[in-house]
């Protein structure tokens, strides 16, 4: 309580001395059981739906991971983790003050413990607005930091995917297994976007705050023009974001169904994120496993084979680093990082 005060009169004091108002208090996010049993809901009936929908055998996953190498699974796991540094460097970019990494590199894990339960642009928005406070940031620069993020990964995914679809007639590693494969996991993704743009358009909220979102993307492309080098920085950071989340499903390739190489990767994770972010489901959860395993097939990793590979890469890049995540969320409020 001490503490506490001795801050609040030190902020009062340099209020008067520069004239200037205090940053508003960074929202409160917290985490209630009922939105993880929300979205525990959403994940069973998610996968429900892949399994009906698109003919995915669970026989065929498990047969898949009783087989699997595990080393490479393990080092696929690791390398994972790597995407935490880049996302840091990123929010760096879009920053005017020097931030600490090692505390950004675990806000970066709490961002996903909190988007797993709710919206997970809300989430991003409301912790790095806390965090940023303590460098003085208002949360005007949060939203601005969020957005651009947002717009950097969004470009360098549209990017590979073009890349991608210029070059795959040159890449001899590209296949399509059967079209019955493919047809009902594009079923799925198909299905999922109409509902997702059925909502958008129905629903009031949801519209205004995609429509915030927009705008705010918009507005703080002003930083990119601004500062070349900041640009640079920022897409660079993502796309090697991207790079390495690659590098993880390479080695989840290798270790349960080897064949596609490390450039049929890279298209598939930006192919995947890229149409995950027209979802707005809290963590992506099944529309991310989905458009994994469709990405493979195409590659040509059989259905359930490459819906096994979705599910693990999904367990290392998203599902695993919540559990941390959970405890780096209670780490950055035990060390005053965040309030």
């Amino acid at each position: 309580d001490g503490l506490k005060a001795a801050q609040s009169a030190l902020v009062r004091a340099i209020s008067e001395r520069t004239e200037v108002s205090p940053p508003p208090p960074a929202p409160i996010v917290r985490v209630k059981w009922r939105d993880l049993l929300q979205t525990g809901l959403i994940l069973f009936a998610a996968y429900a739906l892949l399994t009906t929908l698109a003919g995915l055998d669970w026989a065929t996953v498990l047969d898949t991971w009783q087989h699997a190498v595990w080393g490479w699974v393990l080092v696929g796991l690791v390398v994972a983790q790597g995407t935490s540094v880049a996302d840091s460097v990123s929010t760096m970019s879009a920053v005017p003050s020097r931030l600490p990494l090692w505390p950004l590199a675990q806000l970066q894990y709490a961002i996903k413990t909190v988007g797993l339960a709710i919206s997970a642009t809300a989430g991003r928005v409301a912790l790095t607005t806390s965090f940023l406070r303590r460098f003085g940031e208002g949360p005007t620069v949060a939203v601005s930091a969020t957005a651009l993020d947002a717009f950097a990964a969004s470009v360098c995914n549209a990017l590979v995917v073009l890349l991608g679809l210029v070059f795959v007639d040159r890449a001899p590693d590209v296949s399509l297994t059967g079209p019955s494969d493919l047809d009902q996991l594009v079923l799925v993704l198909l299905l999922v976007l109409v509902v997702s743009t059925l909502l958008l358009v129905l629903v009031r909220p949801l519209r205004a705050k995609v429509v915030q979102a927009v705008r705010a993307q918009w507005s703080s492309l002003r930083v990119v023009t601004a500062s070349p080098s900041r640009a640079l920085l920022m897409f660079g950071s993502n796309l090697a974001s991207l790079l390495i989340t690659a590098v993880a499903l390479t080695c989840m390739v290798r270790g349960l169904y080897p064949g596609p190489g490390f450039a049929d990767c890279v298209f598939v994770v930006g192919a995947a994120a890229l149409f995950s972010a027209l979802v707005p489901v809290p963590g992506n959860v099944g529309v991310a496993e989905a458009a994994l395993a469709a990405g493979l097939v195409v590659v040509g990793v059989p259905s359930g084979p490459a819906f096994a590979i979705a599910v693990t890469q999904r367990i290392a890049t998203s599902y695993l680093p919540d559990v941390y995540g959970a405890w780096a969320l209670r780490w950055l409020r035990r060390a005053d990082w965040i309030s």
